[in-house]
């Protein structure tokens, strides 16, 4: 239809006013067809009567029409400005709880198009928020995958978030770690020991494709409320550059919504990059904290292990104690079968005392052919029969070294954490040193503890020895 101004409004008066006097000027015809002598019904005087009041009631019916319709629209124009409005500020201040589908919707009055227009628009209000909503959580994950280099604290922190952004109830994150399979965080399994050798979750690591598991009767999902029947549990891959690193198991007693997958898919791309980053991170750390030739802690990072070892006691009261320990005569080891072959002894003895050794010890090159020896939780009954075995794991072990067998003897320094004498892990370490010396000088192969009281252990004569027990390839 043709536009005569830029306001619909004003269109509506012309037209209305147009077919005001179009029915006007057509009427005197119609009075004609009644039977109305064409005297009367032809009169100019009729005419002009018959096109005014056409006209008038043409501008009566703009005017009646403006009066119902503009102040409706004025109202949804009004309440629209303000909705933009506060989606503007929510867009600037990140602060979205002042505009949600509830607060910031339009009031439908109507069955029409009017009605029709709130609805669409409190639907444009639904979809944005939506939308805000998704973004929100591809930055919640953005930067708390980036933030995370340590391994635990990053599955903890990724887990959490997944457990808040969808409807899981439980969680678990599981990575393949040094070729074994491992759950970094769970929240809600009691048993990962069925999830790790689930038939799924190995498909999943092997083909990279996300699996639906039927959860066995042996595991219970606690929640956060209380225990729950999953209805639907997901196991979904993480992988970088083609290859699975991990898998998150979510488990949730409603099937998961389209909001959900899609955030889960976004967290598994963005936890790819996060994961192998704090995978390797751990393996550069373990490889700077580890002796190249021995596979033991380096000085550096041992003695490290031992302050934190040290503040631990310090701060519980728990006790602490260290062997150190040194291989006798090595210079003359070197000297008469080469420094190979020194090397060899070197590892050889390192896995000698290794194998008498708890998980929570820790055994350091402290330098050259000397040891230090963590033990955590040793009282003295604990460090002396330690720090015997030892000598004695030792003083069996052969090397081979072509048709030849080397023989090698340890002497050990032993040492307690008492706080009333010992204020530095340093001087524990010198206690432990300052044994050690007296075990050379009592004729080395013996095991000393530096105490109130002394205490020493001498080696078994050179006929008793055992057979080789820690071979070198």
């Amino acid at each position: 239809m043709r536009r005569f101004k830029e306001s619909i409004f004003g269109d509506l008066a012309v037209w209305m006013i147009i077919a005001g006097l179009s029915m006007g000027t057509v009427f005197p015809i119609l009075m004609l067809a009644m039977g109305v002598p064409a005297v009367h019904a032809l009169r100019w005087t009729t005419f002009l009567a018959t096109v005014a009041a056409g006209a008038a009631a043409g501008y009566a019916g703009h005017r009646l029409a403006a009066r119902l319709i503009r102040p409706e629209l004025h109202g949804v124009v009004t309440r629209m400005r303000e909705v933009c409005e506060d989606v503007r500020e929510a867009s600037f201040t990140k602060d979205w709880s002042m505009c949600t589908p509830e607060t910031c919707s339009l009031t439908i009055a109507s069955d029409d198009e009017i009605g029709q227009m709130a609805e669409t628009f409190n639907e444009l209000v639904k979809q944005l928020t939506h939308a805000h909503k998704l973004e929100e959580a591809s930055t919640q994950q953005t930067e708390t995958l980036s933030s995370k280099l340590e391994l635990g604290e990053l599955a903890s922190v990724a887990v959490d978030l997944l457990l808040r952004q969808t409807e899981a109830g439980s969680g678990c994150l599981v990575a393949m770690i040094e070729g074994e399979l491992r759950t970094l965080a769970n929240f809600g399994f009691s048993d990962t020991d069925s999830i790790l050798g689930n038939d799924r979750v190995l498909r999943t690591m092997e083909t990279g494709q996300m699996q639906t598991v039927r959860v066995p009767k042996s595991i219970s999902i606690d929640a956060v409320v209380g225990d729950f029947k999953p209805r639907q549990v997901i196991v979904q891959p993480i992988t970088y550059e083609m290859k699975a690193l991990g898998a998150v198991v979510l488990a949730s007693d409603t099937m998961f919504g389209k909001d959900s997958m899609w955030i889960l898919d976004l967290f598994t791309k963005g936890m790819g990059l996060a994961l192998n980053n704090a995978i390797t991170h751990t393996t550069l750390q373990k490889i700077a904290a580890l002796d190249p030739l021995t596979g033991v802690y380096n000085r550096r990072l041992g003695m490290q292990r031992l302050r934190d070892e040290f503040l631990r006691a310090e701060r519980d009261g728990t006790k602490l104690g260290v062997a150190m320990f040194d291989i006798d005569h090595f210079k003359k080891v070197n000297d008469t079968y080469g420094h190979l072959a020194g090397d060899r002894v070197l590892v050889a003895v390192t896995k000698a005392a290794r194998g008498v050794l708890r998980e929570s010890d820790v055994i350091i090159r402290y330098g050259g052919e000397e040891f230090l020896v963590v033990l955590p939780g040793a009282a003295a009954s604990d460090a002396k029969a330690v720090g015997e075995r030892i000598r004695s794991e030792v003083e069996a072990c052969a090397v081979e070294d072509g048709d030849r067998s080397i023989r090698v003897t340890v002497s050990v320094g032993l040492a307690n954490y008492h706080p009333e004498r010992i204020r530095l892990e340093e001087d524990l370490v010198r206690k432990a040193d300052d044994a050690l010396y007296t075990a050379k000088e009592g004729g080395r192969n013996r095991v000393v503890y530096s105490a109130e009281e002394s205490w020493t252990q001498p080696g078994a004569p050179p006929g008793d020895l055992r057979p080789a027990t820690c071979a070198v390839p």
